[in-house]
């Protein structure tokens, strides 16, 4: 299994040497995440205290300064977590193997089934990420992601899984979607709009964290993403959530009838099927005997279940 950083892993002096933050009086890890392991933290500085997250790239550490920049650029221009840089002026930092980055705590609530009522206010805040001018909060780095969609070196390994069943289905359904575009330009996504992306605040506004998937890609693709991450209860789409998802995006950057009724249903299925090839690689190839081995096998159920919702493909 990969081998992500725990409380005994940290030095809070270490940290302070790094970061302005003044002394650090309780650092408690935070449940969640798949890649990365994070950390609430809490520095009290001149009389004042300040919560802070700490976000350590376990299984990327190469992306850290990459992934600090976005957010950076991110500021003042879309609701997310505000990056805190090094005394240095780094937006990353290294302590000893680790790389991490820090940035502001935000308090709210992250729920493991994203409100309906919410759903259309998750829409927006979407569309008004794909709405932002991508040549300016992208700039001319690449991002932490090679992108959402499967590299031809990432299929090559569909070939040997061990679930023969799946491996089949998922390769005759990628192949039927492999040039799948809206002709929309592309754009910053976050390509993981899952509601434990989703901080809700006690104001009910919306503010979206955890980048490490964010790329320049089609925005339908990304809206195909966030119907999987929020739409689905119990493992199948609930075309209520569906609606209310594509009205709230559609209220900020209109979606055409050919585009509702057509594209954006194969991109729910694209972004379903991308999803079940790295549930299964990561849970089955890389880090065998993991947990969460048959998760994957959700992306089947919901495939299936887009016959319910009001999204027609080919």
């Amino acid at each position: 299994m990969a081998e992500y950083t725990t409380l005994k892993d940290l030095d809070p002096d270490e940290i302070r040497t790094e970061y302005d933050i003044g002394e650090v009086v309780s650092i408690e890890p935070v449940p969640g995440g798949a890649a990365n392991s994070s950390f609430r933290l809490r520095g009290v500085k001149d009389g004042g205290t300040t919560d802070y997250a700490l976000t350590v790239l376990d299984n990327d550490p190469a992306s850290a300064p990459r992934l600090a920049s976005l957010l950076g650029r991110l500021s003042g221009r879309f609701d997310t977590t505000a990056l805190v840089r090094s005394r240095d002026d780094q937006p990353a930092v290294a302590i000893g193997e680790r790389v991490m980055i820090l940035k502001l705590w935000v308090d709210g609530n992250v729920y493991p089934v994203f409100p309906a009522d919410l759903l259309g206010e998750a829409g927006k805040a979407l569309a008004r990420l794909h709405a932002l001018a991508a040549d300016e909060v992208i700039g001319d780095e690449p991002l932490p992601s090679p992108g959402r969609r499967l590299t031809t070196e990432r299929r090559s390994h569909i070939a040997d899984f061990a679930d023969r069943a799946f491996a089949d289905w998922l390769t005759v359904r990628l192949a039927a979607l492999d040039d799948i575009q809206s002709g929309r330009q592309h754009t910053l996504i976050h390509g993981d709009l899952y509601s434990d992306n989703i901080i809700v605040r006690e104001n009910g506004e919306l503010v979206i964290i955890d980048w490490e998937t964010a790329c320049r890609e089609d925005p339908l693709l990304d809206l195909g993403m966030a119907i999987i991450g929020l739409g689905v209860v119990e493992g199948r789409l609930v075309p209520e959530r569906v609606e209310a998802i594509v009205d709230g995006y559609s209220a900020v950057l209109p979606l055409t009838e050919q585009e509702r009724a057509g594209v954006l249903r194969d991109m729910v299925e694209l972004s379903a099927l991308i999803i079940a090839f790295h549930r299964y690689y990561r849970h089955n190839v890389r880090y065998p005997g993991s947990p969460a081995a048959d998760k994957y096998r959700e992306m089947v159920g919901i495939v299936d279940s887009l016959a319910d919702c009001a999204l027609h493909g080919r």
